[in-house]
């Protein structure tokens, strides 16, 4: 078999909206997020480096609102994914 095959784990690296594939083992937190935007419609999603933050939301929560997992909220979401950095009101405001 001459295929070759993707590394599954992108090392230190968050995942990527398109790496959905790859991601699994966090359906109950994608689950919870979808239940608390559904009744927000706003989150914020914070913790520790390294935690899996943005891997949690680019390759679970994304691809699943893209899935229509929240459909009957209508199709116009805005989807702003910002970094705190140094000037974290400065980099939310330049993402919405």
């Amino acid at each position: 078999m001459d295929a070759v095959h993707e590394n599954p784990f992108p090392g230190l690296r968050a995942f990527e909206v398109d790496e959905d594939h790859l991601f699994f083992g966090r359906d109950e937190q994608v689950d919870q997020l979808l239940t608390r935007l559904r009744e927000t419609r706003f989150l914020a999603i914070v913790g520790a480096s390294g935690s899996g933050k943005s891997s949690l939301t680019r390759s679970g929560l994304i691809p699943s609102l893209h899935s229509g997992f929240m459909a009957s909220a209508g199709s116009s979401w805005r989807i702003a994914v910002t970094t705190p950095g140094d000037d974290p009101i400065g980099n939310l405001t330049e993402s919405l």
